[in-house]
């Protein structure tokens, strides 16, 4: 077999003086305004964050009732997530006849909270603000009983405070 023969060392690539000026200076209004630019971005991005509510909800099963009182007397949570539920908190509700973003959802508070001893379910009742008026301003032909999904809201916190709570 032949000896393989060492490559011949190529010459170092000679650059200008110009051009050894250039890639030797930083780029220092770069850098400057570069970093003024990601604080400033920083900055928006957390006084946006104090303007956005980020609500907390709890998801259950709902009755609404037709009749004189618009009510939808009972919503059905698990007794652990019952426990976080208090009176005057607001509820959102979609019901399965009418979906919510062609009808809208139905506003409502909190009335009352039952946890019955021994069991493992709590009740809640509701009672709707506006009647069976949805949010998109449509009064919903609620038949005798409806079946829906309702949306606890149990905190009602602003983005940044949930962000420096973590």
């Amino acid at each position: 077999m032949p000896a393989t023969l060492p490559l011949p060392e190529r010459p170092a690539p000679t650059l200008s003086t110009e051009v050894k000026n250039i890639l030797d200076a930083p780029p220092t209004w770069l850098v400057r305004w570069g970093s003024m630019l990601l604080l400033g971005t920083i900055l928006m991005v957390l006084g946006a964050a104090g303007f956005v509510r980020y609500p907390q909800a709890i998801v259950g099963p709902v009755t609404v009732y037709a009749g004189r009182q618009p009510v939808a007397a009972t919503a059905t949570l698990a007794a652990a997530l019952g426990r976080r539920v208090q009176v005057g908190q607001r509820v959102l509700i979609s019901l399965t006849a009418f979906p919510s973003e062609k009808y809208g959802r139905l506003t409502g508070h909190v009335v009352h909270v039952t946890q019955p001893a021994g069991t493992r379910q709590a009740t809640v009742a509701i009672a709707l603000d506006e009647g069976y008026r949805s949010t998109h301003g449509q009064l919903l032909p609620v038949a005798a009983t409806s079946q829906g999904t309702a949306q606890l809201i149990v905190a009602d916190k602003r983005l940044l405070e949930r962000i420096l709570r973590w």
